[in-house]
């Protein structure tokens, strides 16, 4: 694993820890999810 391949996987780490609905969701919004939109 290289600087590029370690940065890019610590901003996706960052990014799950800060808004974990687009995980959980898989980047749709909870919303539309929860009512089948």
């Amino acid at each position: 694993m290289d600087g590029k391949e370690s940065v890019s996987y610590l901003m996706a780490v960052k990014q799950m820890i800060e808004d974990p609905d687009k995980m959980v969701f898989g980047g749709k919004d909870p919303g539309e999810v929860l009512m089948g939109l």
